[in-house]
This record gives C-alpha cells, structure tokens and sequence, in this order.
C-alpha cells in the first residue's frame, strides 16, 4: 500500500461519519466493472485503513456475494482483488478531492492517474 492510498482511507474516515462512509463504499463496489482477464489479488490490511473501515468493508463485500475468506478479525485484512482495490481508492479519492478534503498530494496523484502518467 503506497502513501497516498492509505492517506484517502484515513482522510475519508476523518472527514465522514460511519454511516456516510459506508455510503460511499457500498456506491463505489455498486459501481465496479470488472475487467475480463486475471486480476491480482491483494490484501488490504486494517493496520492501514483502519479496522472499522476494514470490517465495514468486509460487511458490503459480502453482502454483495464476494469470496473473501477470512474475517478482518481473524486474519486483520481484507482479500480483495486490484482492480476493485484501486476503483475504491480513485472514488474516495475523487470525492475527497469534490468535497475539499483531499491533500495536495492526492490531488496530483488523482489528476496523475486522470492524464495516465
């Protein structure tokens, strides 16, 4: 996990209540159009997004059928594939940056990403 991505996660925890944030993960898994082809797996780890974020995670993603195996309790991550992992972090970051919530280096990371540098 790269700085600017555990920055969206902590910044989007302090700017929006709980109910709020489940919102706008719940919005963003809705909205996810998974590639065909192999997709890496990775972890996100509640060390890094925090656990209550991580289990409201591990809440929508099984709620809408995801495979995820172990619970953050048991295993303190969330499996998830990199795809879904970076269309979470560039809609949080997005609505961070909407709001003006977002720092300077997730706004240049955010536009970075938009211009495909």
């Amino acid at each position: 996990m790269d700085d600017v991505e555990e920055a969206v996660w902590r910044q989007a925890q302090s700017c929006y209540d709980s109910e709020m944030l489940c919102a706008l993960v719940n919005s963003a898994v809705d909205s996810y159009k998974r590639l065909p082809g192999l997709d890496a797996p990775t972890r996100l780890h509640a060390t890094s997004i925090g656990q209550e974020v991580a289990q409201t995670l591990l809440k929508i993603l099984n709620s809408k059928g995801y495979r995820l195996g172990l619970g953050v309790e048991t295993a303190g991550y969330v499996n998830l594939r990199y795809g879904l992992r970076a269309h979470l972090q560039n809609t949080l970051q997005r609505r961070l940056m909407q709001d003006g919530y977002a720092s300077e280096a997730m706004t240049e990371d955010l536009l970075a990403k938009d211009l495909g540098l």
